[in-house]
């Protein structure tokens, strides 16, 4: 199937925030929103085209937004900017169902996509992201947190040409505590865990058992969705890959749950 890629469309000019789209030539009617990872801090649109042609391949309308970064912008701008995309696809002349969009994302890209099946009701599939950031820091009180760059000096073995390879938790501090510019008391609100409620999205959650995120985030948030009698499906791996390095693992369990929860015909 071929596709039809359109780069930097602006959807923020205030913020000068731009999305590529992908169209498929045989549209399935729905759309996806696709949102990269990198700790808040760093990632791009343009390094998703594999994700984005995979699934605009298999019919759906793809949009990859960028968003802001720290530290031109913390919590909880990333996720305004991610809301006002989807507001903005919703709003535009491209052609399809207007209740069948879901988000997917990787890493904190996954956190952002659970953010936006709580606020939006739209489903949501999250690799690797993170749920109960208060939780996690609340049992590291002592580790001293440290850029990426910082720890592969002293362990290069635990960072890969694909990101960080197994558990990094002093990176992982690092990164959260970044996200709130440093204010810890903004764990628990930056956590969706806490903000699920019966009117969210159903979700698909995978990770990998030994990883940077750890796996207590998933079976939280698996557990929170649970409780409010919202579907979830999860998919844990062996191993220490972390988002996106696993896909080709799982692109097939996602192209599932996204033709069940969106009502469409599955590509495989």
């Amino acid at each position: 199937m071929f596709i039809t890629q359109t780069s930097d469309a602006v959807f923020d000019a205030e913020r000068n925030l731009a999305a590529d789209i992908y169209e498929p030539n045989e549209p399935n009617g729905a759309a996806i929103i696709l949102i990269h990872g990198g700790g808040w801090a760093g990632g791009d649109k343009s390094a998703d085209a594999d994700l984005a042609t995979f699934y605009a391949e298999a019919g759906y309308l793809t949009v990859v937004p960028n968003y802001s970064l720290t530290p031109t912008a913390y919590f909880p701008q990333p996720n305004e900017d991610i809301a006002h995309a989807i507001e903005w696809l919703k709003a535009s002349s491209y052609e399809f169902a207007r209740d069948r969009i879901a988000a997917v994302g990787y890493s904190v890209g996954g956190t952002m996509a659970a953010e936006m099946a709580i606020r939006l009701g739209i489903p949501a599939i999250s690799l690797s992201g993170m749920f109960a950031n208060d939780i996690w820091l609340a049992t590291h009180p002592d580790l001293e947190a440290k850029p990426l760059a910082e720890v592969a000096k002293v362990h290069p073995d635990v960072v890969g040409p694909a990101g960080p390879v197994g558990p990094v938790d002093q990176f992982y501090k690092w990164f959260l505590l970044n996200y709130f510019n440093g204010d810890a008391s903004k764990a628990e609100s930056s956590s969706p865990v806490y903000r699920v409620n019966e009117k969210t999205g159903s979700m698909l959650l995978v990770n990998s058992y030994h990883e940077l995120t750890p796996v207590s985030e998933v079976t939280a948030m698996q557990q929170a969705l649970a409780d409010h009698h919202v579907p979830v499906w999860v998919r844990l791996i062996s191993g220490t890959r972390h988002a996106k390095a696993y896909f080709e693992d799982v692109k097939a369990d996602t192209l599932r749950f996204l033709a069940d929860v969106l009502d469409v015909a599955e590509a495989l």
